[in-house]
């Protein structure tokens, strides 16, 4: 599904120590993929059908390093429609060994969109319950960033989890808190003790991550609304989080929010929430009183608590005048003086960005400019997506839970990483 890495300078660096800011972050590095976002679906008489062990599994993983591709949820189509018969399904959300996505489902008319969640361990896929009518609170799928997936901690042996999303989804001002609990297998909808969301258009937007056992609502244009699902209802509350000053945009903005993920993102990093923005790209976000800077640059940020506070620290700007003029970008084959898009950030690594340009996705060290390594990576095979998918929004570091984990390391073979779970 994907191509075969054509270019290696070495090894990154483990980044350095961050200073102690009053918390304390236990950190272990773990083997990961940069997983699609965009679900392969095959059909019965499609050659890869064979890979899902005819009926013995509702899942299978396509899973390779960073270095070779992109790695891939594959889901046969007596589970959720071909996408040439309705919508792409999407992940939504993977939380340690389970996947959060929305789809058509394979019964049922194709402009019915659904949740299910699928479990890697027990290679299954559930289809979420309908919210019980006399709640008059139901799920929307569109905004279908708005809802998000976390382990539940309370369970006795592990392997449940909660799904939330944010209500009323139509407004910026929430006051109720829809969660499903694979332990009560039921919907509740839970009012918000306090709320400090902000007055601007549609919170999780852009993603809804599960972090330090905590939700965090995405908004790229603004920051992040965070809840502690698992708190007591007289505890239940709705926090706001800025982004740093200078990134907050306002007024009209060119081009739309779905081409955010090009230019920025918030993901986790060596057990921190990291965020890292594109600025002076020619095509970059806009307001009405804009001036991009003319020396284009990625800026990295890590989220930090103190005293009860989360506040963004800079951690490093990097110029692609600096990036381009390294020897190993030349060596690498990449055009000088294009901004490329982002794509992720290494999850072990916060010095290692991703970035795609075209269909190659290449990484670079932002301490030092150099240029890791490229691949030819395709998130979704198909003429009809074009370069819209190669971005940030649709791809993303997923680490393997403990059950695929070849002892930390990629040496072994792809194969083997697929007859883990087939």
């Amino acid at each position: 599904m994907s191509g075969t890495s054509s270019f290696t300078t070495g090894e990154s660096s483990r980044a350095g120590e961050q200073p102690e800011r009053d918390e304390v972050v236990e950190f272990k590095a773990r083997t990961w993929v940069a997983l699609s976002s965009i679900i392969v679906v095959h059909s019965a008489n499609d050659e890869g059908r064979r890979m899902l062990a005819l009926r013995a599994s509702d899942i299978f993983l396509d899973l390779q390093p960073p270095q070779v591709g992109a790695s891939y949820l594959v889901l046969p189509d007596r589970i959720v429609k071909h996408p040439r018969y309705a919508d792409h399904p999407v992940v939504l959300s993977a939380c340690s060994d389970h996947f959060l996505f929305r789809a058509t489902p394979a019964e049922g008319p194709s402009n019915l969109i659904c949740f299910f969640v699928g479990d890697v361990n027990a290679r299954t896929v559930v289809r979420l319950p309908e919210v019980p009518f006399h709640m008059a609170v139901n799920t929307i799928p569109h905004p279908q960033y708005s809802i998000g997936l976390i382990a539940d901690p309370r369970s006795r042996h592990g392997g449940h989890y909660m799904v939330a999303q944010l209500h009323p989804t139509f407004t910026t001002h929430h006051t109720t808190l829809l969660c499903y609990s694979s332990v009560t297998d039921q919907w509740t909808a839970r009012p918000l003790a306090s709320t400090e969301s902000e007055e601007h258009h549609r919170w999780g937007a852009h993603g809804v991550l599960a972090h330090g056992g905590l939700l965090w609502w995405i908004d790229l244009f603004y920051g992040m609304l965070v809840c502690d699902p698992f708190a007591a209802d007289d505890n239940l509350h709705l926090r706001f989080v800025p982004l740093p000053v200078g990134s907050i945009r306002t007024g009209r903005r060119v081009p739309g929010p779905e081409n955010i993920g090009r230019e920025r993102f918030i993901r986790p990093s060596q057990g921190k929430l990291r965020y890292v923005e594109i600025q002076g790209a020619p095509s970059g976000m806009r307001t009405s009183n804009y001036q991009p800077p003319s020396n284009p640059q990625v800026r990295m940020f890590t989220l930090v608590s103190q005293e009860g506070q989360h506040h963004w620290v800079h951690e490093y700007t990097a110029t692609f005048l600096d990036i381009w003029s390294h020897r190993s970008y030349a060596e690498a084959g990449l055009p000088q003086g294009v901004v490329p898009w982002l794509a992720l950030i290494d999850p072990n690594n916060a010095n290692t960005l991703y970035f795609f340009r075209g269909t190659t996705l290449f990484a670079v060290d932002g301490q030092t400019r150099q240029v890791l390594f490229r691949v030819r990576c395709l998130v979704l095979e198909s003429a009809r997506g074009g370069h819209r998918f190669q971005n940030s929004r649709f791809i993303g570091a997923w680490e393997l839970p403990p059950a695929l984990e070849p002892d930390g390391t990629y040496a072994v073979s792809a194969w083997f990483l697929h007859n883990l779970i087939c």
